[in-house]
């Protein structure tokens, strides 16, 4: 089992989409095989060492019959552990095309975080993709999540937005 120390604001999952295959000779092949990933909800809890959940929004005292994991799983359902639960959404998947390391096309979709919808990137193409279980590919190569906020809490890249220096002349812009 894995266990994590603590939970990043944002989360990479390298897929291992290649394995030795020694047949006389050296040579590499590609897993190509559906990996079943959750778009929304991934959930470290279970994986972040008890040192860890007991520093962050965790229980400070384990529940003597259970262990402070039951307890945490308590508090969650009970909705009295938001902020710093280690729960993630996906926002972007790489995907390798092709049958070798050395080579392949590479494509990427990214999930608009403002408006929620997937777009997909190839080269010069953009697209956006009809349903979000699309997302998920044989070709799915590397995973990008982003630790769930508190419902309050802005996105970054709105963020951002909010501290452009052109701000002033944007809302200008939108108001003519």
């Amino acid at each position: 089992m894995i266990r994590l120390c603590s939970a990043p604001e944002i989360l990479l999952v390298h897929l291992n989409r290649f394995r030795q295959a020694t047949k006389g000779r050296s040579s590499v092949r590609k897993i190509s095989c559906l990996v079943d990933f959750p778009l929304e909800g991934l959930d470290l809890g279970p994986h972040l060492s008890a040192h860890s959940m007991r520093d962050k929004s965790f229980p400070k005292t384990p529940n003597k019959t259970f262990g402070w994991r039951a307890s945490f799983r308590k508090k969650r359902r009970e909705g009295k552990v938001e902020e710093d639960c280690p729960v993630y959404d996906l926002f972007a998947v790489i995907n390798h095309h092709g049958k070798e390391i050395q080579g392949g096309h590479y494509t990427a979709y990214c999930k608009n975080p403002v408006e929620g919808d997937w777009w997909s990137f190839d080269d010069t193409r953009v697209s956006r993709i009809p349903t979000p279980k699309d997302v998920r590919s044989p070709d799915a190569y590397m995973l990008f999540y982003e630790r769930r906020r508190v419902p309050m809490q802005i996105h970054w890249i709105l963020a951002l937005r909010e501290k452009s220096p052109n701000r002033a002349t944007d809302e200008k812009q939108v108001s003519l």
